[in-house]
């Protein structure tokens, strides 16, 4: 921004009504008074002073001025504003000169009274013109490092009061006055009084004051007539300003402004608004769109946008990239029906009732009444001879030397001509539409040649290169060139009727072909299409031309595009690259309708562009300026809230603990497109890249940590270049008490603490459960030594001692033959008996889910020992059981099961296995029975009902033995479902994770 610190000020070549314009009226709620002043600080931010107080305008909000520290303006009523270079704020005010700085207000006690104007002089300081004073010092004041002094009749000002105040290029100062208009420089005054005055009419007097730029000054009066209104003071006499369509005696004027490009504009009391710029004049007041006809100050801010402030609201005119041609500029009509570029660069448009043609911004009319053989013109296009060929109404006709001569075909009107093209030798190519819908060829004043339906589908655009062929685009979406000698039909290759709206030529390369469905270009037969899936808009193509550059610009529903030649070019060679383009919208002026008839388009020698629209005039395109390139709006952050509470932004801001929303407000000071600007915005601490807001000035932030945060904002002009300079601002959020320090420490302490005794608690519970399967594995060998002892091993021995007896005396063969019988029962018991063990072993040591299979196994391999039926009953639905019940029951099961084989003597035996929310095992025999002391106490030295009861109770269940003499034994095991089953025994064991009684089996 230092390197650039203006931009170009507005064309004045520009009409005012081709000016982007934008009012804020107090009517609709933008000021509670009146506005009387507007200035712009460093800063970039405009400052308007209204009757009710100071206002800050970033372009989008007016926010009122709020002063710090508690000490207000000396008035409210505000009359004039002056910013300086290092960013302090004069305002003027109804009762004397207060200083704002970095938002702080001074007060000065000394030159009190109306402040009517304020300038700052070459050397930065502040003058001001003042009347209504309570004191007789004179009505010109300066502020001084030690506060204001005023210049008076010992200074060699005589007049009392200072309406209007100016410097000139010498250094002198000029102060109009109630009656007289004074040149003040170093001490010495020149007074140049009107003759009007001496008549003794009472005036308000000399209300503004302007450098001519031709040694003399424009002074303007609140009072019209003769020597009054504005006059000019030059070789020390008033002049009257006249100059053509402009009497200055009738102008009641209040503000002037020289801007920088040299145009004055001139702010009335009741007319509104004059500009003047090389003998030109321009009005403008309410009733073309200004906020209000009295017009208080005109002001240019840096981008050179003109500010007008008037007493009903504010109004801005600024440059706009797209200029429209209308009835306001003096066109018969709005609605265009074709357009050509003539060879002496003048712009001819056709309308509904005639011609227009606009030459050196002058506008005439060619109608019926100057020779138009009807009204409604559609297309018109000049050959290379300089003849036109316009379609009027039903019929072509030829214009040359003032003169119209209609081609009929046989006698017949050709029709509504929609598009023309010029060939190669002088003819011409039509497009005739209505009830004889054809092609036409048209030379020397003749139809040679007529194509159309039905043979051929209808035509509707049209365009003949320089080698002699034409490109004939139809209806149905196909392409046709032709030449002597050759005919072709190129599809473009798509599903859908299309509507193809211009064929543009594009050199040596192949036409290009504008759809609604894209741009198409023809290359070696073969079509190629731009559109959406290279990176444009998602828009129909209506209307394009090649500026002298050979830029593309084409007018589609949602702007003007412009591609550079480069990015056609590359397209050309690699269809499917993306290409770079600018697209020109509403806020660039471009006013968007249905095109008109072909052709609609054309480039002057100037390269302007120029568009033709059905409803709002022309679109005027500046294809070479450089005056649109804006300067790099400057970011500033302008509020902070968290939780609906606004921080001063002073120094770095400390929030409190645990903050819920924060808001952040920022602007972009640029005022010739505010809509357009874009931000991006990054908080350090929270964001890893920047956050694209689009068009939004405010950033949103929820519960965010504690720690420290910095907060960046950049913005984009409408040209989408970045300002590289940021706007910063830095925050922390304070912790909460559970978020400190020495809280995390204590945290973390007592969850080590916590970790430490779970896996302390954890190796106990482990270890318990290793001792556990430890004593089961003891407890299991002992079981099963004992089983062998009391069976296998005693069966062994008994056949030992029959082997020994039959040794003794082996001469006796009977005996020996006994015994090795007897020997023979007893290994064979053996067997048995070692089988049965090693059984039991296996089967006890198995994971089975499902017992009814672990006893049916059981109950085949072992021996059924007088038993005549075996049976196995299962109830329920099977459910997956826990793996420690399940191996415990399977173990009780085959005990009692063995048990019930080898020493019961039964004929039957029945196992029983019910699933319901008890798990229930009965094995059931009709025996001999069991003893009653063995079920209550066990067989001295056998461990069978002892190993049973104690299963059962490590898996928390129920056993009952029942028996009677010769009347069988029952036994039934029951277990809870909670701890049975699997899927409701896992919930358990979590609770029971650190048990000592829990158990592991393998």
């Amino acid at each position: 921004m230092l390197a650039q610190p203006y931009a170009h000020a507005i064309k004045p070549e520009t009409r005012l009504t081709q000016y982007g314009h934008t009012a804020w009226r107090v009517r609709d709620g933008y000021f509670s008074g009146a506005p009387n002043a507007i200035s712009q600080t460093s800063d970039g931010y405009m400052w308007v002073g209204t009757g009710a107080g100071l206002l800050r305008f970033d372009g989008v909000r007016f926010e009122t001025f709020h002063p710090l520290q508690n000490k207000d303006l000396s008035s409210n009523y505000i009359v004039s504003l002056a910013a300086a270079k290092d960013g302090r704020l004069f305002v003027g005010t109804s009762l004397g000169l207060d200083l704002i700085t970095s938002g702080s207000v001074r007060s000065f006690s000394s030159g009190k009274g109306r402040v009517n104007q304020i300038i700052l002089d070459s050397r930065g300081n502040a003058w001001y013109a003042r009347s209504r004073s309570r004191d007789s010092t004179g009505p010109l004041c300066t502020v001084l490092a030690s506060g204001v002094r005023c210049f008076g009749v010992n200074e060699g000002l005589t007049i009392p009061v200072a309406s209007a105040l100016m410097q000139d290029s010498e250094g002198a100062f000029w102060i109009g006055g109630s009656t007289a208009v004074v040149r003040w420089v170093d001490g010495r005054a020149r007074t140049y009084s009107s003759p009007r005055f001496s008549s003794g009419e009472h005036l308000s007097g000399f209300a503004a004051l302007v450098d001519s730029g031709k040694s003399s000054i424009y002074a303007g009066l609140a009072h019209p007539g003769p020597g009054l209104g504005i006059e000019q003071i030059v070789d020390e006499r008033f002049k009257p300003v006249k100059v053509p369509d402009f009497d200055g005696s009738r102008i009641e004027a209040n503000t002037f402004l020289r801007d920088r490009e040299g145009a004055l504009w001139i702010g009335t009391s009741n007319e509104g608004l004059y500009r003047l710029h090389k003998g030109r004049v321009e009005h403008y007041r309410s009733a073309d769109g200004l906020s209000g006809d009295a017009v208080n100050q005109i002001f240019e801010d840096r981008e050179g946008v003109i500010w007008i402030v008037t007493s009903h609201g504010i109004d801005n005119f600024r440059d706009l990239g797209v200029l429209t041609l209308s009835t306001a500029e003096g066109l018969t009509s709005d609605g265009i029906n074709g357009l050509a570029v003539a060879k002496d660069g003048s712009v001819w448009l056709g309308y509904e009732n005639g011609l227009n043609i606009v030459r050196s911004g002058q506008v005439t009319k060619l109608g019926q009444a100057q020779g138009l053989p009807g009204k409604q013109v559609t297309s018109l296009l000049e050959d290379e001879r300089g003849q036109w060929w316009i379609g009027v109404d039903q019929g072509i006709f030829l214009y040359s030397a003032g003169h119209f001569t209609e081609i009929t075909d046989n006698g017949e009107h050709v029709g509504p001509i929609i598009a023309l093209a010029s060939d190669h030798d002088g003819g011409m190519w039509a497009v005739a539409n209505g009830k004889r819908p054809a092609l036409l060829h048209l030379q020397k004043g003749q139809v040679t040649s007529r194509a159309g339906p039905p043979g051929d589908p209808r035509a509707g655009a049209i365009y003949s290169n320089d080698s002699g062929g034409t490109w004939i685009g139809y209806v149905d979406g196909s392409v046709g060139y032709q030449k002597p000698g050759l005919r072709k039909r190129i599809e473009l290759g798509i599903t859908e009727q299309i509507s193809i709206r211009r064929i543009l030529g594009f050199g040596p390369n192949g036409p290009l072909i504008l759809t609604q469905e894209g741009l198409y270009g023809i290359r070696n037969d073969h079509p190629q299409v731009l559109n959406k899936a290279n990176g444009l808009p998602d828009a129909h193509m209506r209307s394009g031309v090649f500026d002298l550059k050979g830029d593309l610009w084409l007018m589609c529903d949602v702007g003007i595009l412009h591609l550079s030649r480069s990015e056609i070019e590359r397209w050309w060679v690699s269809p499917s690259t993306s290409v770079h383009y600018k697209l020109l919208t509403a806020s660039d002026g471009v006013l968007l309708s249905q095109d008109p008839f072909d052709p609609s388009t054309g480039v002057t020698p100037d390269n302007k562009v120029w568009f033709a629209t059905e409803q709002n005039g022309v679109e005027i395109i500046d294809a070479s300026a450089e005056h649109l390139q804006r300067l790099l709006p400057p970011v500033r952050i302008e509020d902070f809230h968290c939780d609906h509470k606004l921080y001063a932004l002073v120094g770095a801001i400390q929030l409190p603990p645990k903050p819920r929303n924060i808001m952040i407000d920022y602007a972009a000071l640029s005022f010739a497109a505010p809509a357009d600007l874009q931000f991006r915005y990054r908080l350090d601490g929270h964001d890893s890249t920047w956050m694209d807001a689009g068009a939004r000035r405010t950033a949103y932030f929820e519960d965010l940590k504690p720690g420290h945060y910095r907060f960046h904002v950049v913005a984009s002009n409408q040209q989408g270049l970045w300002n590289p300079e940021e706007a910063v601002l830095d925050f922390s959020v304070a912790p909460a008490w559970y978020q400190t320090r020495w809280f995390l420490c204590v945290w973390v302490a007592t969850a080590s603490l916590v970790i430490w005794l779970a896996y302390r608690l954890r190796i106990r519970a482990v270890a318990h459960a290793m001792n556990s399967r430890f004593d089961e594995r003891l407890a299991e060998r002992t079981r099963m030594a004992r089983e062998l002892h009391d069976t296998f091993l005693q069966t062994v021995q008994s056949s030992k001692m029959v082997a020994d007896d039959a040794l003794a005396d082996g001469s006796d063969e009977l005996r020996m033959s006994r015994a090795l019988v007897k020997l023979s029962e007893w290994l064979g018991q053996a067997v048995i008996e070692g089988r049965a063990a090693l059984n039991a072993l296996r089967a006890s040591t198995l994971e089975r889910n499902h017992l009814a299979e672990a006893f049916r196994e059981a109950l085949d391999e072992l021996p059924h020992i007088g038993i005549i039926e075996t049976r196995i009953h299962l109830s329920g639905t099977p459910q997956e059981l826990h793996p420690i019940v399940r191996a415990e029951l399977c173990d009780v099961g085959l005990e009692a099961i063995r048990n019930a084989i080898y020493h019961s003597r039964a004929k039957h035996l029945r196992v029983e296995l019910i699933y319901s929310r008890t798990l229930t095992l009965k094995v059931v025999d009709d025996g001999v029975g069991i003893p009653a002391e063995y079920i209550e106490r066990g067989k001295l030295d056998h461990f069978g009902i002892t190993g049973m009861r104690e299963r059962v109770e490590r898996i928390r269940g129920h056993i009952k033995i029942t028996s009677s003499p010769n009347a069988g034994t029952q036994v039934c095991v029951s277990v809870p479902s909670a701890s049975a089953y699997l899927r409701l025994a896992k919930g358990k064991d979590r609770r029971r994770f650190f048990s000592p009684r829990s158990r592991t089996r393998e």
